[in-house]
């Protein structure tokens, strides 16, 4: 049978009857001008006194359906007017030829698709599939524009086996099959229309399908019966299109409201909206991957880190490359030669490909919007052949997709701007911050720096100072460090009235120890007896220093005349212990000492000079009566 074509003679009017159950009801009358704006004034044309009651009748009819309309668009929208249209439809039609199921598939041009609205499972959405327009048996009728009716028994024939598949996923037995294409008055393809399983007329419908099929199925009397209403749903059916085309741009409108109100919130990072925008945009275009690449002219680069990891590409690069220059869409379709992914700056599988430039408000471009790979929500993801595009991905983007991602550029175009503004300030701002950051660090090493150097530098004082009174050769006092420490003890025992004892040293014929030895001898001879003096000495207050030459001084504060010739007599020992030998001496075979003491208790009419000249006196007539002795 030929496809049926909708030459109408008649007008449809479709009237609402309830709110809580929309159904329609299809009413023929005489041909009428189509209601809408500037159409009424042919309508009253023919009014005269002899015809006014007609016309009056007929404007009250286009009136009521004007109404009728926008009653129902004020309730459901452009979306829910399409599925009770649809759904009305392949009720009534179902009705009218006993079919167990009736879909509806209208056709969609630009995508070459078959698409009909479905059911979800829990009932109360309705959610949109599609097909190829090649695939299938609907795929077969609107491809050869004929009509296709398959008896019992359906899977009989070799036709049947995608749709076997399709009733094993279902749980449903497809017996008879009527399908039938539904063209326009241009002889283009509307819809096809699919019935299953033609019922016995009279059967209980609670019985299994098994036992209500007619087994001889859908016959010529059938396909007559749509022949006489084809007409009335080729007119529904280009409503169908047009409220099909108003739900779509419906919403397309509040996605772009419902994503431009989100990429408006205050407070998002260039990151973030980045990724809004992005994301937004791949919702609203069914698209598996989205990429705002920005233009950055001051470093010669495209980057982005929106959707894959953060990259940058040279400008001039491929296909964006092109696209910075001429600022044109572009639109790559699946079953174009293979895409290379380097053109588009990305390492994932490209199969459509949509690059659309993004504008400021005055017109500079700023970004390149990338959507890769449109897919079809109701086809599950699945590994293809090697070399085959996915079944999933076998779409493209179409014009439609082209607008609305331009008017979605438009809205987020000023608002990645200045997101891109409010980002440069926060850089200049984070710049200063870091290089007073950084600056005030220096300060701080700086001053910690001074603050080592001074320190090192007391430290330094400190060992030169403690230097200057340490005598370099013996490594005691020096005469420096003795003159300070008995003026000091000197004034403290002066108060205190305690006793100030010292001890005068000298090395007994030293000069011709070292004619004998030699001076590093001596050195050496000198050392020794310094460290045995010291070590003679016992507590912490008393002093051992070398008062010049071979000779050395002790001071021993709050000591008095025995107790300082006691300590005396034991360096004088301890010397004699060390037995070095020296056999130019008149004293001994060894090295010795001949020691002085004196002690006072400091007074304001004497001076520790005098205490000096009285150790000295002693050490002079320890010489004189032999050496190697203590005279106090």
């Amino acid at each position: 049978m030929k496809a049926i074509s909708t030459h109408s003679s008649q007008q449809l009017a479709v009237h609402r009857c309830s709110k809580n159950t929309p159904q329609f009801l299809i009413q023929a009358s005489q041909p009428k001008a189509t209601p809408i704006p500037g159409r009424f004034a042919e309508l009253l044309a023919p009014l005269t006194q002899q015809t006014f009651r007609q016309v009056v009748q007929q404007v009250q009819q286009e009136l009521s359906i004007v109404h009728q309309t926008l009653c129902m668009l004020e309730d459901q929208g452009f979306q829910g007017v399409l599925n009770d249209l649809l759904h009305s439809m392949a009720l009534k039609i179902g009705e009218l030829l006993d079919a167990d199921r009736t879909t509806i598939f209208m056709f969609d041009a630009e995508q070459q698709e078959l698409w009909s609205m479905v059911q979800e499972e829990s009932g109360s959405n309705s959610i949109e599939i599609r097909i190829p327009a090649d695939r299938g048996i609907a795929g077969h009728v609107a491809t050869h524009q004929e009509t296709l009716n398959i008896p019992y028994d359906f899977y009989d024939d070799p036709r049947s086996e995608e749709a076997k598949k399709q009733d094993q996923r279902t749980g449903y037995r497809t017996y008879t099959l009527l399908a039938i294409p539904v063209l326009d008055q241009q002889g283009q393809l509307l819809a096809v229309v699919q019935m299953l399983n033609k019922i016995r007329p009279g059967v209980h419908p609670t019985l299994p399908i098994q036992d209500r099929i007619h087994h001889q199925g859908f016959g010529a009397a059938d396909e007559k019966i749509f022949a006489e209403f084809v007409e009335v749903i080729g007119l529904l059916l280009e409503s169908s299109k047009a409220f099909y085309a108003a739900a779509q741009k419906q919403r397309a409108a509040n996605a772009l409201m419902a994503s431009t109100q989100v990429l408006g919130q205050s407070g998002l990072s260039l990151q973030e909206t980045l990724l809004h925008i992005m994301a937004e945009a791949k919702q609203l275009m069914q698209a598996e991957h989205s990429i705002l690449w920005l233009v950055d002219q001051d470093h010669h680069r495209l980057w982005t880190y929106a959707d894959i990891p953060h990259q940058q590409i040279p400008l001039g690069t491929g296909l964006l490359g092109k696209l910075v220059e001429t600022q044109q869409p572009l639109n790559y379709a699946f079953n174009h030669p293979p895409l290379s992914t380097h053109q588009f700056g990305c390492n994932i599988p490209l199969y459509s490909v949509l690059c659309m430039p993004v504008l400021n408000a005055h017109g500079k471009l700023i970004a390149i919007a990338q959507l890769a790979n449109k897919y079809r929500p109701s086809i599950a993801n699945a590994e293809p052949r090697r070399g085959e595009v996915p079944e999933r991905y076998r779409i493209n983007f179409s014009k439609t997709d082209e607008t609305f991602l331009m008017a979605f550029n438009t809205q987020a175009g000023s608002i990645l701007d200045r997101a891109i503004i409010n980002a440069d300030l926060e850089d200049k701002v984070r710049e200063r911050t870091q290089a007073l950051h950084d600056r005030n660090l220096q300060l701080q090493q700086e001053i910690e720096e001074r603050h080592r150097a001074e320190a090192k530098l007391k430290q330094l004082n400190q060992q030169l100072q403690q230097l200057s009174r340490i005598d370099g050769l013996t490594s005691i006092h020096n005469r420096r460090s003795f003159d300070e420490c008995l003026d000091k003890e000197w004034r403290r025992l002066r108060r205190e009235q305690q006793p100030l004892s010292i001890i005068l040293c000298d090395v007994d014929h030293f000069k011709q120890y070292n004619d004998t030895y030699g001076h590093q001898a001596g050195d050496t001879c000198l050392q020794e007896v310094a460290l045995a003096i010291d070590k003679s000495v016992k507590r912490p207050a008393d002093m051992v220093a070398r008062y010049g030459g071979e000779e050395f001084v002790v001071l021993l504060p709050n000591t008095p005349l025995p107790g300082a010739t006691h300590i005396a007599e034991m360096i004088r020992t301890a010397i004699e212990a060390l037995r070095i030998p020296h056999k130019t001496s008149s004293a001994s075979e060894r090295v010795t000492l001949s020691l002085g003491v004196a002690a006072v208790i400091p007074n304001t009419q004497q001076s520790y000079t005098e205490l000096l000249e009285a150790a000295d006196a002693a050490l002079y007539r320890a010489k004189q009566q032999g050496r190697n002795r203590v005279i106090s």
